[in-house]
C-alpha cells in the first residue's frame, strides 16, 4: 500500500509541476526513456553517402531513415533502415544516391522520434 502511495505521489507532483510550472514537457515524455542522437559526419563520392550517426543516449535505439533534402524538397528517402546503435556508439550508414553539385539537408530520424540533421555540400569533380 505504502509502494501505490508513493508511485501515485510522484506521479501527482509531475503532473502539477507540468501544469503550475509551465515545464516545457508533458509526464509522459518525463517518463519516457531519454534519446538523442547527432550526425558526426557526412562525405559523398561516386553516388555514395556516408553518414556517421551517434547514439547520444543511455540506452539502445534505432535508425528508422534518412532523408536528402535540396530546398525543402525531398530528394532522396531511405526509409525502413531499422539499424540498431548501442549506447555511445557510432555507426556508419552507406547509401546509394545520385546528387548533383550544390547544398543539400541530410536528415536521419528514429524510430523513437529523434531527429538529427546536418548539411552536406557536394562540389563538382571537375
Amino acid at each position: 500500500m505504502l509502494a501505490i502511495t508513493s508511485v501515485v505521489s510522484v506521479i501527482l507532483y509531475l503532473y502539477v509541476l507540468s501544469v503550475i510550472g509551465g515545464l516545457r514537457y508533458s509526464i509522459i515524455e518525463i517518463l519516457a526513456p531519454y534519446e538523442d542522437i547527432m550526425i558526426d559526419d557526412l562525405w559523398y563520392k561516386n553516388e555514395e553517402l556516408h553518414v556517421y550517426v551517434r547514439n547520444l543516449s543511455g540506452g539502445v535505439i534505432t535508425v528508422s531513415s534518412v532523408y536528402v533534402e535540396d530546398d525543402g524538397a525531398t530528394v532522396s528517402a531511405f526509409t525502413d533502415l531499422n539499424i540498431v546503435v548501442s549506447s555511445n556508439d557510432v555507426i556508419e550508414l552507406r547509401l546509394r544516391v545520385a546528387l548533383k553539385e550544390g547544398s543539400y539537408l541530410v536528415r536521419v530520424t528514429t524510430i523513437g522520434g529523434s531527429i538529427a540533421e546536418k548539411r552536406l555540400i557536394v562540389w563538382s569533380e571537375g
